[in-house]
């Protein structure tokens, strides 16, 4: 395939890294039983990882890394939209009906070639493809990995006025500090919105509390 079409094959899941803030691991382990589109909620509670067990390269399901990383996210409307566009792509897609990871099947992100889910090679190729594309486009992309989008979305949460705790529970991580590392990140960029800010109070007042942080406090509380 082609690499601008493996790329609109493939879009949606950098766009769950960013919005949604999920490990590699965990984007890959998304099956449709996870995904409630009647009640709008992704349910995260397990990981697929690609490693080397007994000389050879493997699939295998486990555990979130920690308790917390077992959490529920609400979609927003434009994500229920891309759901719906993904499970259309899944249907018109060749699968292996065989296939399963400790259990674990009818994976939303799957090979368009193995009709198997995809694995973390693939994934790191995909956006090296995307990188690669610059020389088409007027904006020029930094290298990128799904680890630099989860806390790349970590900081645009974090400047939208997302609360602390609240983008805990999207990371999924256990202490606070961890994510304080991420949240208290500062560029000039930053320091730049915060004087526009102070210069005009009354224009950011009401982006104090974001739609994103009134549509997740619900579940965060619920959880710690």
């Amino acid at each position: 395939m082609e690499p601008v079409l493996w790329c609109l094959f493939y879009w949606k899941i950098k766009y769950y890294f960013f919005r949604f803030c999920l490990t590699k691991a965990e984007a890959i382990g998304l099956t449709w039983h996870d995904v409630d589109m009647d009640k709008k909620e992704i349910h995260i509670n397990h990981q697929v990882q690609y490693r080397k067990i007994q000389g050879d390269m493997k699939l295998y399901a486990n555990n979130t890394k920690t308790d917390a990383g077992n959490r529920i996210i609400p979609m927003t409307d434009n994500v229920y939209r891309l759901f719906i566009e993904q499970k259309k792509v899944w249907l018109m897609t060749k699968k292996d009906p065989d296939f399963e990871v400790n259990g674990y099947k009818d994976f939303v992100f799957i090979s368009h070639i193995t009709g198997k889910c995809m694995n973390h090679n693939s994934i790191r190729r995909m956006m090296k493809a995307i990188v690669e594309m610059n020389s088409e486009r007027e904006i020029q992309l930094p290298n990128v990995s799904p680890h630099i989008l989860r806390h790349t979305a970590c900081c645009r949460f974090a400047e939208s006025g997302c609360d602390i705790k609240v983008l805990q529970y999207l990371m999924g991580q256990t202490d606070i500090k961890t994510t304080m590392r991420v949240y208290n990140h500062v560029d000039l960029g930053r320091v730049k919105r915060e004087l526009n800010k102070l210069e005009n109070p009354s224009k950011y007042a009401e982006k104090t509390i974001s739609e994103f942080t009134q549509k997740f406090t619900h579940f965060a509380s619920k959880s710690m």
